[in-house]
């Protein structure tokens, strides 16, 4: 019986040539669809209201249709998906949203905090506000996440998903965990007094805060591609306008979370059934022992429109390279989107 580190690096392998079979046989499609910068897409600033606030979203391509809802990863926001619009096939409809606390879109309010399961209730107040019978998703990295929880608790009205980099919520910690977490719960309370007192964040000039990005991403977003995300989580600061300062919601930084069992993973897992396409970056983190990925990864297999490829590139591949994913996400898209 093949152990397990060789059964995996059988799977990632496998998944290896898979990509690059279809990158090659993509190519000439890919370029067809690539030749337009950001700039020539139709877009439009949107916001979305609920009771603490607006959601804001950032809508490219045409109106006429029910866009594909974009969820970003942890402290990013929607300009994380500006580079890849291109390279979707023409008339293609995308809502990119900021999550709460997130780029544009309104903080919880003070006195409350952060955790991963507020994210598919947001997705579900965009779904009833929009009237949408079902939905289709586009994640990357928490964004994927909750993509896969959205799709477990609601299998019947999910078109389909396409994730990046991450696959389901993360179960494995660390021995230290529970202590980590203990001084997670008091900076957060630091963060919400920080909030209240109305007190301006610490600023920086734009070439510091480029190299914020670059290290505090663990150099997996390029410093060229950081303007995308920076447009978006940056405001000029009011003692000094040649300096910004991090708008997010630094108590983004403290949530408190007990974490996800395996369990409840699984069950997930089993409930999903909408047609998905995982995309794994190959320099990307896993967040937790690999065999806990590659256990709902062959569950999901068992899905007969489920599909896994590995693409090169770190975290934020598909913000510094859209190129290398897209001819995979086009490619799904012919197939799957129908609206």
């Amino acid at each position: 019986m093949m152990n397990s580190s060789k059964c995996t690096l059988t799977i990632l392998n496998t998944m290896r040539k898979s990509f690059r079979n279809l990158y090659f046989i993509n190519r000439s499609y890919s370029s067809a669809v690539t030749e337009k910068s950001t700039a020539d897409i139709e877009f439009e600033e949107v916001e979305i209201p609920v009771p603490w606030g607006h959601i804001s979203c950032v809508h490219w391509g045409p109106k006429d249709k029910q866009p594909i809802l974009a969820l970003h990863g942890w402290q990013d926001n929607a300009g994380t998906w500006k580079p890849l619009i291109p390279h979707l096939p023409k008339n293609t409809s995308i809502l990119a949203i900021d999550f709460p606390g997130h780029g544009k879109s309104s903080w919880f309010p003070s006195g409350t905090f952060y955790h991963f399961p507020d994210n598919p209730v947001v997705l579900r107040r965009i779904v009833k506000y929009y009237g949408w019978k079902s939905v289709s998703l586009l994640g990357h990295s928490m964004g994927a996440i909750t993509s896969f929880a959205y799709s477990a608790l609601f299998p019947d009205e999910v078109n389909f998903m396409i994730q990046l980099d991450n696959l389901k919520p993360t179960t494995g910690r660390s021995k230290n965990f529970i202590e980590r977490s203990s001084t997670s719960l008091d900076k957060s309370l630091i963060a919400d007094a920080r909030n209240i007192s109305g007190s301006e964040p610490p600023s920086y000039s734009w070439d510091e805060i480029t190299e914020k990005v670059y290290l505090g991403s663990h150099k997996s977003i390029g410093t060229t591609n950081a303007k995308h995300l920076m447009e978006r989580g940056l405001t000029k600061s009011a003692s000094d306008p040649n300096k910004y300062y991090f708008s997010r919601d630094s108590r983004l930084k403290r949530s408190f979370e007990l974490g996800t069992n395996m369990e409840d993973v699984r069950a997930m897992a089993e409930r999903i059934k909408c047609p998905t396409l995982h995309i794994k970056f190959e320099s990307g983190p896993y967040f937790e022992p690999k065999e806990m990925y590659m256990e709902i990864l062959e569950m999901m297999k068992k899905n007969k429109d489920f599909e896994a490829h590995v693409v090169p590139g770190t975290h934020h591949s598909h913000l510094n390279n859209p190129e290398l994913s897209a001819p995979l996400i086009n490619t799904f898209l012919q197939k799957y989107h129908k609206i």
